[in-house]
């Protein structure tokens, strides 16, 4: 990550639904829950989604890390938008992410995506 962020991890305890990372960005607070999946499905809690639902208009984030399809190919990264909550519940990884990154690509897309939210919007297609 950026060498001036500061990241905090957030214990289960902190609140039944917040998010996993606190990301304070120059000043910019993000926040971003951490998923991992083998296949399509999108396991979030209902408190999770529930929080994101309630926080869309922030910026509050889903990162789901998918498992490769062979172990040449690197890590797919899929970033949703709190906005997203409930379809990425439903239909999970069939859902379009606002940024989509293979894990070796260049990680200052993705965090350009999650902090330049006005210009994430015009580049990535929100």
């Amino acid at each position: 990550l950026r060498k001036s962020w500061k990241i905090e991890r957030i214990e289960n305890w902190a609140g039944l639904g917040f998010p996993d990372v606190f990301i304070n960005a120059d000043g910019q607070f993000h926040l971003l829950e951490l998923k991992y999946s083998e296949h399509n499905a999108v396991k979030l809690r209902p408190h999770q989604v529930s929080f994101h639902s309630r926080n869309q208009n922030g910026s509050s984030w889903i990162l789901v890390k998918r498992a490769p399809e062979n172990k040449t190919a690197g890590y797919e990264m899929c970033l949703y938008h709190a906005s997203q909550a409930i379809e990425v519940c439903q239909n999970g990884l069939k859902t379009k992410p606002k940024y989509k990154q293979n894990s070796r690509d260049n990680w200052e897309n993705l965090f350009d995506a999650i902090t330049k939210q006005k210009e994430a919007s015009q580049c990535f297609g929100y």
